[in-house]
């Protein structure tokens, strides 16, 4: 499942995490092309369990 608004991603994992994934080139370009939602976070679900995946710059990722 992806596709994530920008205001649900400060609100559960807080403002740092979101300033990681905004400037990261993945999303970088998702905005260039005025894509709403945001495909950097993603969740698997199985059978018993839930992954959630981030995809953060590199360079802020280390900082937090």
């Amino acid at each position: 499942m992806k596709g994530v608004l920008d205001e649900d991603i400060v609100t559960v994992f807080g403002a740092d995490i979101h300033a990681a994934i905004t400037i990261c080139s993945i999303r970088a370009e998702e905005l260039r092309e005025g894509v709403g939602r945001n495909n950097c976070v993603s969740i698997t679900f199985l059978e018993r369990r839930a992954t959630i995946d981030l995809i953060l710059s590199v360079l802020e990722g280390v900082k937090i």
